[in-house]
Parts: C-alpha cells; structure tokens; sequence
C-alpha cells in the first residue's frame, strides 16, 4: 500500500495482520492483496485511457489553432500586400500632383512675366540677377551716355539689382 494511513487503514492493517496470525491462512490474505493489486491496476488503466483521451483533445485543438493561425496569416499578408500597393499608387499619384502644380506654377509665372513685360518691366523670376547682371555689363556699351546706373556693374553687387527690380515691381504696384 501506498500513502499515509488514517486511522481506519491503521485498524484494518492491524485487525489483518491479527487474523493472519491467529489463522495463518495465506491464502485469504492474498486473495484481499490480489484484490487491492487489480483495483489499483484497474484505476492506473482509466487514468491511461483518460490520459490518451485528452491528448487526442490537445492534438486536435493544437490542429484547429495552426489552422486558424495560417488561415489568419495568410489574409493578413494579402491585405499588407493591398495596403502596400495603395501606398505607392498614392505615392505616384502625389508626385504627378506635385509635378502638375509645378507645371501649373510655371505657366502661371510665365503669364505673369509676359503681362509685366507688356507694361514695361521684367520680374526676377525669368532671368536669375546674375544672368541680368551679365547682360548689363556686356550691353553697357549701347547704353545711352547721359544714363546712369544707380549702382556700379559687378556681379559682386547683384543683390542691389535685385533690390532695384523688387522696389520697381512696389512702386509699379503702390502707384
């Protein structure tokens, strides 16, 4: 026997082990031992069977999980794969805009320009000063001699001809 004894299997052993010594009779105390033997056998064998039953279970569940999970997975990755492609169509979509507006900006500037030179006057936006400043210094020799520049041509000073063409543009606008 196995485990802690109470006090009724304290008894009993003691009460067996008494008659086993007043009768001497072997073979009624291993028919009770064969007794106890088979019903521990019997209940070892339900746990054995029990415990075969729950793993086919936790196989089977283990089964239905993996399942769920490469299900899940798979549809996971096919909407990354969409949202993916969304991102960049939106990214080509955002730099034909971009480039559309830019287009737009020029056209605009450059109807702006041709309507400023109508009136009599350039923007610096169409030549960049320093290429206003090189064409000044090389056509001064066809300037009249009684006209005179505000300031001495040199490409160091093209800030003062940028100056000059934004105070043109304020007074044309103010007056």
């Amino acid at each position: 026997m196995f485990g802690t004894v109470d006090e009724d299997d304290a008894k009993y052993c003691i009460d067996q082990i008494k008659l086993f010594e007043q009768n001497s009779d072997m073979n009624t105390s291993l028919k009770q031992q064969l007794y106890v033997v088979r019903s521990s056998l019997g209940a070892v064998n339900n746990t054995l069977a029990d415990a075969e039953y729950n793993e086919s279970l936790v196989k089977e569940g283990i089964n239905r999980v993996t399942k769920y999970m490469n299900t899940l997975k798979s549809q996971t990755n096919k909407k990354m794969n969409l949202f993916s492609g969304k991102i960049k169509i939106e990214g080509h979509i955002l730099r034909a805009n971009d480039a559309i507006n830019t287009l737009q900006r020029n056209f605009d500037l450059l109807i702006q320009n041709v309507t400023n030179a109508k009136k009599g006057f350039l923007q610096p936006q169409v030549i960049y000063p320093v290429t206003l400043m090189e064409a000044l210094i090389k056509s001064v020799f066809a300037t009249p001699k009684d006209t005179a520049v505000p300031f001495p041509l040199c490409k160091k000073l093209t800030h003062l001809l940028l100056r000059l063409c934004d105070l043109q543009v304020y007074i044309k606008l103010v007056f």
